[in-house]
Order: structure tokens, then sequence, then C-alpha cells
């Protein structure tokens, strides 16, 4: 059971924006499908992925799931996370060893000549 009461650590409340709440798609209807395809000089649908090769057309419609509410998608994706096993040691870094940076390094590290993205070319460095 997903526990209801879960709420989403976001940096604003999306009830104060409607943006976020709003369904982003507005699918056609059928009459604006009629008239798109009489503008295109089409009588039914199908006619209008005829160029695509049968062998690879989709037979029936896709198998996804209705639209959630906004709280029903923030349970779904909660209880998707708990799933993660974190592992509790940091592979940061490569799991390279804590090391310390000598005094000379940021000698080295100012010095222009050995800093400078342009490297010269054979004929460049013979010429002086």
């Amino acid at each position: 059971m997903v526990n209801k009461s879960i709420t989403p650590k976001l940096s604003y409340n999306p009830q104060n924006l409607p943006r976020e709440l709003n369904s982003a798609y507005i699918h056609a209807d059928e009459t604006d499908i009629k008239e798109m395809l009489k503008s295109l000089g089409l009588s039914k649908l199908e006619d209008l992925f005829q160029h695509i090769p049968g062998d690879i057309r989709f037979d029936e419609p896709l198998n996804v799931p209705e639209e959630m509410s906004y709280n029903d998608l923030v349970n779904h994706v909660h209880s998707l996370s708990i799933k993660n096993n974190i592992p509790k040691h940091s592979f940061l870094g490569n799991g390279l060893a804590h090391y310390k940076s000598g005094e000379i390094a940021a000698f080295v590290c100012g010095l222009r000549g050995l800093t400078t993205a342009y490297t010269p070319y054979q004929p460049e460095r013979s010429q002086g």
C-alpha cells in the first residue's frame, strides 16, 4: 500500500502554479482529425502512414497507462524510489585514496607555458 501522505520535497508549492498541475497534452478530436485529413487530401487516418512499411508499424495501440494525477504520480515515483539500494560507500573519485597536493603544484599550474591549450606544431618550433 502506498502512503498517501507523501509530500514531495520541492522548492515550490505546485498548487500555487497551475501550469504544474495542468495536462500538457491536448489531443485532437474527431473533427480536428477530419479537417487535417481533408487539408492533406486524405480520406482516412491510415492513409497518413502508408509510407511506413507494414512490418514496422504497430498493429495495436501501445500499452500506455492512463495519465496519473499529480499526487498519484508522486506516490508512484516514491514507491519506485524506495526499491533503490543505495550503497553506503562513496565511489566518488573512482575509489582513489584521498591525497594532498604539494605546495609546488600551485606554482607549476601558474606557469603559462605549461597551462595553455595551444601547442605549437613542428614548423613553428623550428622557426624559433
